[in-house]
């Protein structure tokens, strides 16, 4: 679970305690249960990476996404970089990672940007962990990475052979809904949807979606008639020309 830094004001384990126990909670409503001012309070969730917003109010991004587990194909490079690509399945996992996640094989997994690292070919966002945290992997290994009491844990359990076919279309239809949303406005991260936030959208509606692992996201969604360049998600013929994920 990302845990508050020390330049985070006092109030935050209060905010996010409140957001834990009860969710979703508008600034109004947060800044009340705490006692703090609600302009503080909502100034604080704006660019916090593990609260959510929705047009209901808050959530924890650690409380929706426990329990999930993500899949990611492996390639060579990234064995051999020690950084798995995490813009196109990972993204959920790069979010929270942002300010450190606990590993459950020792340290702490981070959130790193081409702008700072070098990544696998093509990646934008990385996901990095302590040395040696992906010996033992090969070459088109498939692996799961699942978040349990705020711990990221790695194994090379794949996807089950029948992915439940109500999750999976609880899944697309909010990348559908999320990508027909993009198409009509200019967002600023590109034209298309984050797919972290199609995720935590999906996690919302049926909470038990990613509990047993599916095919790598982005492998999904392309199936399924849609577009994903670099954890954003569009629909078919989208122009993806110079975009990519923030």
């Amino acid at each position: 679970m990302t845990t508050p830094s020390f330049d985070d004001p006092a109030f935050v384990p209060a905010m996010l305690a409140a957001l834990a126990e009860r969710s979703p909670l508008t600034a109004r409503e947060l800044a009340a249960r705490i006692g703090e001012q609600e302009g503080l309070v909502a100034e604080e969730l704006s660019y916090r990476a593990d609260v959510y917003e929705t047009k209901q109010g808050w959530y924890s991004v650690p409380i929706l996404a426990e329990g999930a587990v993500l899949t990611h194909l492996v390639m060579a490079e990234e064995i051999a970089l020690g950084v798995l690509r995490a813009d196109g399945d990972l993204d959920l996992w790069a979010r929270l990672a942002e300010d450190g996640l606990p590993y459950a094989g020792g340290g702490q997994l981070e959130t790193v940007f081409q702008s700072f690292a070098t990544l696998p070919a093509g990646a934008a966002v990385g996901l990095t962990g302590p040395p040696g945290w992906l010996d033992g992997l090969r070459e088109h290994d498939v692996i799961a990475l699942r978040l349990t009491g705020g711990v990221l844990s790695l194994t090379q359990d794949g996807p089950g052979t029948a992915p439940d076919i109500d999750c999976v279309t609880v899944l697309v239809e909010c990348a559908q809904a999320a990508a027909e949303a993009a198409a009509l406005e200019e967002p600023e991260n590109g034209p298309g949807a984050l797919l972290d936030e199609i995720v935590l959208q999906a996690l919302i509606v049926r909470p038990d979606l990613l509990a047993a692992p599916m095919s790598p996201l982005a492998v999904l969604l392309m199936v399924m008639d849609l577009e994903v360049r670099r954890g954003l998600v569009g629909l078919p013929g989208t122009d993806w020309d110079g975009t990519g994920a923030s």
